[in-house]
């Protein structure tokens, strides 16, 4: 039979051609499954600014496209910021001074470590985020959006939209939105509202100095940066060190001198005190008596 033999060939090529598609069918699914939804899309870098690096094998600057890899490690330097997208719809926003590597998946969407600065997160449904700090992991497997800081040996994270999942964060398992938590590295984290006032502490000087230089110091959250102004002009800037301590020394002009001490804390959030200080270098003046006889 004439048309069973020429049909042959034509059913083989069918048949592989059937076999190739559900190959490729079962990558994909088998791809989506290990990796999660969303992670096929990678971690692309949709916006740049100033200096941002792409740490892999070498050391190059970010370009715009650029996919991380797993271990991939991305930089902002000071003044540098960048924009990742990934999944459907999510964004990942690098602030100066950050710096974060993807981890290999396990099974659950995307995941990076921040190993120091700021980012911010928004999360859309089927795409899901994991962020590492400080051995403890901040999750987002619906709509969120949330920040987390790294610096000092503290690990703070804040919702302002969309319910996370907290893991190595002690009793603390769930933060919701307008919830921050600030969890020192061998601390206990501690669970605040959004709006509580930052603590600032400050060791004011006496109303009234007769030296141009003068020491401040005081308290605050570790990891937070002191701003000391001086009628409206910044004069010096001092960091909290893991034990909540600060100091700073500021000049003063003679006479009176309104001294602001700003706190601003990893997440961006501020606390202002100030007061006034007046300072007098001139001598006092020195009375004699004198005792005449006869007088």
């Amino acid at each position: 039979d004439h048309r069973d033999l020429h049909s042959f060939p034509t059913r083989r090529s069918s048949d592989l051609l059937a076999v190739a598609v559900a190959v490729l069918l079962l990558g994909f699914l088998g791809y989506r499954g290990l990796f999660g939804e969303g992670a096929a899309d990678g971690l692309r870098v949709s916006e740049l600014q100033g200096q941002v690096f792409v740490v892999g094998s070498e050391r190059t600057p970010a370009a715009l496209g650029d996919v991380l890899g797993s271990e991939e490690t991305l930089e902002s330097g000071e003044g540098g910021r960048a924009v990742l997208s990934f999944g459907s719809g999510g964004e990942l926003t690098l602030e100066p001074e950050t710096t974060i590597r993807v981890l290999p998946s396990q099974g659950d969407g995307l995941r990076i470590e921040l190993d120091g600065g700021r980012i911010q997160a928004t999360v859309r449904d089927g795409s899901p985020l994991g962020v590492v700090s400080g051995g403890r992991e901040v999750r987002a497997d619906g709509e969120a959006a949330f920040q987390v800081a790294r610096s000092e040996g503290s690990t703070y994270v804040s919702s302002e939209r969309g319910t996370l999942d907290l893991r190595g964060f002690g009793d603390i398992t769930e933060l919701n939105a307008d919830e921050v938590v600030v969890a020192p590295d061998g601390g206990s984290p501690r669970l605040d509202p959004a709006s509580r006032a930052l603590l600032l502490e400050v060791e004011w000087p006496s109303d009234a100095v007769r030296r141009e230089r003068l020491p401040v110091q005081g308290r605050a959250d570790p990891g937070s940066t002191v701003t000391l102004r001086v009628d409206g002009e910044q004069v010096a800037l001092a960091e909290v060190d893991s034990e909540g301590e600060w100091q700073a020394e500021v000049m003063l002009k003679e006479g009176p001198n309104v001294l602001e001490v700003e706190i601003r804390d990893p997440l961006g959030r501020t606390q202002t005190m100030e007061q006034v200080v007046d300072l007098d270098t001139t001598p006092p003046q020195l009375t004699v008596e004198v005792a005449v006889s006869g007088g």
